[in-house]
């Protein structure tokens, strides 16, 4: 019998969870993701969230995308992080499906656009998502609060994003970003070590996705 696509994407759905933490309700997670997708279609009538329109399609290429992601790093990573930023989050994404989906980390969405910003502090309190915390500003111009795995969306050539992302990783700490202009490993240098670009989605999927990922030394911002 062949299944039908929305019990193949509740499968997919219930498995990522899983691997992400093991020890929280896949349930319980799962109809907060539902939700999430819901509020964006919602909100989406009546301003410009995403290029999708529908809850189905959110949370299959949005929601479904940021899971994979977090499955990635964490595998790359052989564990869990505790603190996440997302930078230039958007809608929320995929800070707000990491909240999600791992509720025991505490996750700092920073967006510059008022109306967004509204949209991410809406769907905290009415899903809730109590351990994401929606920040208004830009990523360069806001007060850090550094974190050891830190989400940038490409904002432009990926020096730039290096540089504007920098103070708000921990010395120590990770920065992914996603597919986007000149993705590729950087000349190594005094502040980014151990840098690679890894490919992430379903196995054998014809769509193509990948992240930077690089870990900040150990230096402090005022070193030589």
């Amino acid at each position: 019998m062949v299944r039908s696509s929305t019990g193949d994407m509740s499968e997919r759905t219930e498995n990522l969870l899983v691997q992400i933490d093991p020890d929280s309700s896949v349930g319980e997670r799962r109809v907060k993701l539902h939700a999430l997708a819901d509020q964006v279609a919602e909100w989406g009538r009546r301003m410009n969230l995403t290029g999708y329109r529908e809850a189905s399609g959110i949370f299959r290429g949005m929601v479904i995308d940021a899971l994979d992601l977090l499955v990635a790093v964490q595998g790359r990573l052989q564990g869990r992080a505790h603190q996440i930023a997302d930078l230039g989050s958007g809608a929320g994404f995929p800070g707000l499906p990491m909240a999600i989906a791992a509720p025991g980390c505490e996750v700092t969405l920073v967006e510059a656009r008022r109306r967004r910003h509204h949209f991410q502090r809406s769907a905290c309190r009415s899903i809730p998502i109590p351990n994401a915390r929606p920040v208004l500003g830009r990523m360069e111009e806001a007060d850090p609060r550094p974190a050891a795995l830190v989400f940038a969306q490409a904002v432009g050539p990926l020096p730039k994003v290096l540089d504007l992302a920098l103070p708000w990783v921990t010395p120590g700490g990770w920065l992914v970003v996603p597919s986007g202009p000149q993705l590729e490993v950087e000349p190594s240098g005094p502040l980014w070590a151990e840098q690679s670009v890894q490919p992430y989605g379903e196995p054998g999927s014809t769509t193509s996705h990948k992240f930077w990922m690089g870990q900040r030394t150990q230096f402090p911002l005022d070193s030589p």
